[in-house]
């Protein structure tokens, strides 16, 4: 699925909820500003950010995922929260041909302009 309709799935799913909630757009933006900017999401013209979609979603009474959760955009059987994975090692990886704790004094000499 390409961005333009996953946004506008998830501006559908924004709308959605907002009509079951039972709000116009003049009161989920109340005293906050962004009428235009809400309009554009939920037209499918904006990217909300996590934030915006969290706290619409609050109000709304519903989750960031089923703001989301738009058909034909998950991956087949991946499940995230149940997989357990090592993250990477931290810290830096030794270099070939140094002792440990010991810095290499350059060879180069330091001369300052007058």
């Amino acid at each position: 699925m390409d961005i333009d309709r996953f946004l506008a799935r998830v501006g559908e799913n924004l709308r959605k909820a907002r009509q079951r909630k039972g709000l116009t757009l003049e009161q989920a933006t109340a005293g906050r500003g962004g009428y235009r900017y809400l309009w554009e999401v939920e037209a499918g013209r904006r990217n909300p950010s996590l934030e915006m979609l969290h706290r619409l979603g609050r109000l709304y009474g519903v989750t960031v995922s089923d703001l989301t959760d738009v058909p034909g955009a998950r991956n087949q059987g991946l499940d995230l929260t149940a997989l357990k994975v090592e993250g990477p090692k931290r810290g830096r990886p030794k270099k070939k041909g140094s002792a440990p704790g010991k810095k290499k004094l350059s060879s180069k000499r330091r001369t300052t302009k007058k």
